[in-house]
């Protein structure tokens, strides 16, 4: 049974709070270290339902400021969207000069050695790394633990699961 939440503050798609049925995560379980994210850009209408979801599902809050994935409009071009896509050397993890960031499953922080140096963020690859504007600790994709929301959430796929290798 899902659980019943209501995102408050400005609604990307109106004036209204939006309410929204979210599925648990805990028990929301894929096979760790064999999916991550696949972009079809193409597919993207910009509507920032993902940056939402993710910005809730991690913080409780309606905002697309702390999401960890970002889309951003090129109009009449196809949007950019930038998440971190597990790439083959995680050159963010390599990059940090304090071991704060590692990959299991997906990169993962040690918010007790990140000073906030942003050096993951100029290593990335697909800019996929974005700085928290009220931490200054890294933003980085952790599939929501294993429950890919923003795929969840996706209305028209433009955001979907790929089988990764280790």
């Amino acid at each position: 049974m899902a659980n019943r939440y209501r995102l408050t503050g400005k609604c990307l798609m109106g004036s209204k709070p939006l309410s929204v049925n979210m599925p648990p995560t805990s028990g929301v379980i894929g096979i760790k270290g064999s999916k991550m994210l696949k972009l079809k850009r193409s597919l993207c209408t910009e509507c920032q339902i993902c940056m939402a979801i993710c910005s809730f599902n991690h913080f409780g809050e309606n905002t697309t400021k702390r999401s960890r994935i970002h889309v951003e409009s090129d109009w009449p071009k196809v949007p950019a969207i930038s998440v971190c896509l597990a790439c083959q050397d995680h050159e963010c993890v390599a990059a940090c000069p304090h071991e704060a960031l590692s990959w299991e499953d997906w990169v993962r922080l040690d918010k007790d050695r990140c000073d906030g140096c942003a050096v993951c963020v100029d290593a990335c690859p697909v800019n996929g790394v974005r700085m928290d504007p009220q931490t200054d600790l890294p933003l980085i994709c952790d599939t929501c633990e294993g429950s890919f929301q923003c795929v969840q959430w996706c209305p028209t796929g433009a955001v979907q699961k790929r089988n990764i290798r280790s």
